[in-house]
């Protein structure tokens, strides 16, 4: 079977070039990955966009991302999954989901707090290489370092989070605006990240736990409450944006770090190497081939 992820965008957070890689050598889907234009984050991809047309002639099965605009531009009615990653789609939940229902298509969602806004939707974890994450961990010297890497300040809570760092006198590294090597490179040099305390974690969440650094993160009652049935526990130190401090406080302390560096590295082993990912694309794969 052949799968073309279908980015209309930039990659949102990796995650077709996530796929790509998770599904890299199985035995009987050929995944490949594709962005129309890339931003300053510069994921690797399988193939040019200038590509895509002839590849599309032979595609199985789409896999969009957040839109179905590339849907539309590439032409025909190919079985599709449509990937909804946050902000966009908690915007327009009633008429994505009724263009997917409408034309047949299945949508899966990144993150568990997404769930809330539609039925038959499915939570697919987000695919990394672990052990090429472990690679990036060098720890400094010096203050602790907490990493925080907000793609937009306002709904990451980046300003609360600067002003715990100078009552805590603990150094904050913010990661924006750079490569997705660069990233990593300074993710890599932190102590903790601080992710944000909207949908319980993300992308770099992931990325650090591979890393074996700990995480502050956090999410509405109902969506701690949905990962601590879906996981058993919290993987992250969870907080809210009133205390932020309290949470890099209790961080400071090293065998509390270490105890959740070992929560989130487990929980990244379990459910962020690709395996799960692969099992629930594949059975959706599979589904959607049959109604061509």
């Amino acid at each position: 079977m052949r799968v073309l992820s279908v980015q209309y965008g930039a990659d949102i957070g990796g995650c077709g070039w996530g796929l790509s890689q998770a599904f890299r050598g199985h035995p009987s889907i050929n995944l490949r990955s594709t962005v129309r234009s890339a931003n300053y984050l510069r994921y690797p991809q399988d193939m040019p966009w200038s590509e895509v047309e002839s590849v599309w002639r032979d595609t199985d099965v789409a896999h969009f991302h957040s839109t179905l605009r590339a849907r539309r531009a590439l032409g025909g009615d190919k079985p599709f999954v449509l990937h909804h990653h946050g902000t966009k789609y908690r915007r327009n939940a009633d008429l994505l989901n009724r263009a997917v229902s409408e034309l047949g298509g299945t949508a899966v969602v990144a993150t568990l707090d997404l769930l809330d806004y539609g039925d038959d939707l499915t939570w697919v974890p987000q695919a990394h290489d672990l052990p090429a994450l472990a690679a990036h961990r060098k720890p400094q010297r010096g203050r602790l370092r907490i990493g925080h890497a907000p793609t937009d300040r306002t709904i990451k809570s980046t300003d609360a989070f600067l002003a715990a760092c100078a009552r805590l006198d603990v150094e904050p590294v913010l990661i924006e605006r750079r490569s997705w090597a660069d990233c990593l490179t300074l993710k890599g040099t932190c102590d903790v990240l601080f992710d944000q305390v909207i949908l319980g974690y993300g992308n770099n969440a992931i990325e650090a736990w591979g890393m074996g650094i700990p995480v502050i993160a956090g999410a509405a009652p109902s969506t701690l409450a949905r990962m601590r049935d879906t996981f058993g526990t919290l993987p992250f130190f969870a907080t809210d944006e009133g205390h932020i401090a309290d949470a890099i406080a209790a961080m400071i302390d090293t065998p509390t770090r270490y105890e959740y560096a070992a929560l989130g590295a487990a929980h990244a082993a379990r459910w962020h190497d690709g395996t799960e990912t692969v099992a629930r694309l594949e059975r959706i794969y599979r589904a959607q081939a049959e109604r061509a």
